[in-house]
């Protein structure tokens, strides 16, 4: 998927043309994304939205060679047909929280895929914020400091020490 959606920028972003059309199919998607997110009574111009967006994306493919190519996307249904018995496909993401109200929290979540579930699982994870204090990103990074991080003393592993056994006293005066 991160394959063809970095082709999908790449043919988007080929000409100021198609460039224009692509920033306008963008903010059509983050408006529509922005409704979507709030609650059904308060979503409006949803529809207006989602007919801009297929216009503009019908236009883009028209004007970019391969574009209509590359935008068919697999959806997760797809992938979960090609899932074995005990395999599972996971998808991490991360989203700006926008209700009730516009924030500058970023949430990191997972959707995992299991065969024969009704739809993926939404697992939320961590903010942001957390992230940024575990790895201190506001400090000056060290390669030494990311090595601590892979370290047993940090992960709460602490190496055993085995008794010694005295040898046996036969061996011992020989």
């Amino acid at each position: 998927m991160l394959t063809a959606a970095h082709r999908l920028n790449t043919l988007a972003l080929s000409t100021p043309e198609s460039k224009a059309i692509y920033n306008d199919l963008k903010a059509y998607r983050r408006q529509l994304a922005d409704a979507l997110s709030k609650p059904l009574m308060e979503q409006s111009g949803v529809a207006q939205l989602e007919e801009k967006a297929n216009a503009t994306e019908k236009e883009l493919a028209r004007t970019v060679a391969g574009y209509a190519t590359a935008v068919n996307q697999v959806n997760w249904q797809a992938v979960q047909s090609k899932l074995q018995p005990s395999e599972a496909a996971i998808e991490f993401v991360h989203f700006q929280v926008v209700y009730p109200n516009i924030t500058d929290s970023t949430v990191y979540a997972a959707l995992i895929l299991l065969p024969g579930a009704a739809a993926p699982h939404f697992v939320p994870l961590f903010e942001e914020k957390s992230l940024d204090s575990l790895l201190g990103l506001h400090q000056q990074l060290r390669s030494d400091y990311v090595n601590d991080l892979y370290a047993f003393a940090n992960r709460g592993i602490v190496a055993a020490e085995l008794p010694r056994k005295p040898l046996p006293t036969d061996l011992a005066t020989h």
